[in-house]
């Protein structure tokens, strides 16, 4: 029982780090040493996983957003929308 807390706690504290570092392993900001361990923790953490998911799916949507005179045109509601929902995936991970 205990080693099993033990387990849950540091997978906890895993799934914070990772949520930290995930929209910059996206980006590709993150060294070597910080790639391994968030794309082990991502082979095995179902919900980080998932985030990592909608992330990407969000960042490639945002890329292939309507361009005017240049520059990304964005509705400024979508946009609020998607922030509250992302901010809901950091928490729902955080709690995890």
């Amino acid at each position: 029982m205990l080693d099993r807390l033990k387990s849950t706690v540091t997978e906890m504290a895993k799934c914070k780090r990772v949520g930290k570092l995930l929209q910059s392993y996206i980006d590709g900001e993150v060294d070597i040493d910080q790639i391994e361990l968030i794309s082990n923790h991502l082979e095995t953490c179902l919900k980080c996983g998932m985030n990592y998911e909608i992330y990407s799916d969000i960042k490639h949507a945002l890329q292939l957003g309507h361009f005017k005179n240049g520059a990304l045109h964005e509705d400024a509601l979508a946009l609020q929308r998607l922030k509250r929902f992302v901010s809901t995936l950091d928490e729902g991970c955080a709690n995890q």
